[in-house]
């Protein structure tokens, strides 16, 4: 199927596979993007296009202002393409955190310089995937510098982050960005319709309106775990209309982990968004939280617009306390306590 198995990203493709037709293909580029948008797959997709032993085209049809432009593309069928998708291709590797590790490390970092001091041992082309490259420490995006600084031939870098901001400037600096946007609902229902073929079309597309455009959290609201938050969304909102207390306590009767704060932050940013919407335009259709759509009625009808506005905008500097690994549990109570203190 080649590229065209990347939905969505028309642009990102467009932007590297001209730069490969015209022979400017940089040494190290940034994809960077919501994650579950297909940064990955495109990367691995790339380095079966500089591999594949037997080469095709792909055209890529005028839009967004474009024109139409032919791009090279991979068999998938070659010995090389079947190795890169089974990650057995000794000249692609991918660089990411290693269990029970927040960080990608120095250590890592120096034994990749052992790697790439050679040059390709089968392919035509050696490329590294840098997965979450936003978590590199310190200490080792600095000795990955030096491998940007002065890349050997035949060599080339993919940094994987939905969070280019928490790269150096000096890694940002050498490395050529290209941005994947979230994908819009068709594309959504049209992938989740083949990956869930036994879920109803209403709740395909229910998750595909939840999931804020990304595959990754379109898969993990099917989960028991994401059913649950939904009903913790619900419980919190109720509690907060009670004053901070009763988050206190609520918070003492739920699991309160990172990973569970994090799911809880993401949802409760499309409720209150989803309340402010419905208060302003009245209109269902344009929901988040479908599974939520009564609750989110009810809630309309008591908090205004402006204040479930406010809400909205307070979650995300929560969310990054949450990533710069502040307490989960303190994170949602500064959040209420803050709302609070705003009056809201």
């Amino acid at each position: 199927m080649g590229l065209a198995r990347i939905r969505g990203q028309n642009r990102a493709l467009r932007a590297v596979g001209l730069a490969m037709e015209q022979n400017r293909f940089h040494h190290a580029y940034r994809f960077e993007g919501p994650e579950g948008v297909g940064k990955e797959l495109t990367a691995l997709s790339i380095a079966k296009v500089l591999n594949c032993r037997e080469g095709r085209t792909l055209v890529l049809e005028a839009g967004d202002g474009q024109d139409a432009v032919t791009l090279p593309d991979f068999c998938g069928e070659c010995i090389s393409c079947r190795k890169i998708e089974s990650g057995n291709h000794p000249d692609v590797q991918t660089l990411t955190t290693v269990k029970k590790k927040a960080a990608i490390s120095i250590k890592q970092v120096r034994e990749l310089h052992g790697y790439i001091m050679y040059p390709p041992s089968e392919g035509k082309a050696k490329v590294i995937i840098v997965r979450n490259a936003d978590r590199v420490t310190e200490e080792a995006a600095n000795a990955f510098l030096k491998l940007l600084e002065e890349p050997p031939a035949r060599t080339h870098f993919f940094l994987v982050t939905a969070r280019p901001h928490r790269l150096l400037p000096t890694i940002t600096s050498r490395s050529v960005p290209v941005r994947f946007s979230p994908l819009d609902p068709a594309d959504m229902m049209t992938i989740l319709g083949g990956l869930l073929p036994d879920e109803p079309p209403e709740q395909i597309e229910s998750i595909a309106a939840m999931s804020g455009g990304s595959m990754e959290a379109a898969l993990a609201h099917v989960s028991e775990e994401w059913s649950q938050a939904l009903e913790q969304v619900v419980a919190l909102d109720r509690a907060f209309a009670g004053g901070v207390h009763g988050v206190v306590q609520l918070l003492d009767e739920i699991p309160i982990g990172r990973q569970e704060v994090g799911r809880l932050l993401s949802l409760l940013e499309m409720w209150y968004r989803d309340v402010a919407y419905l208060g302003v335009t009245g209109d269902r259709q344009g929901l988040m939280l479908k599974a939520l759509e009564d609750d989110v009625a009810r809630r309309s009808e008591t908090l205004s617009p402006g204040m479930a506005s406010t809400m909205t905008l307070r979650i995300p500097e929560h969310r990054a306390l949450l990533e710069n690994y502040v307490n989960p549990r303190m994170v949602i109570e500064r959040l209420y306590m803050q709302l609070k203190s705003e009056d809201v």
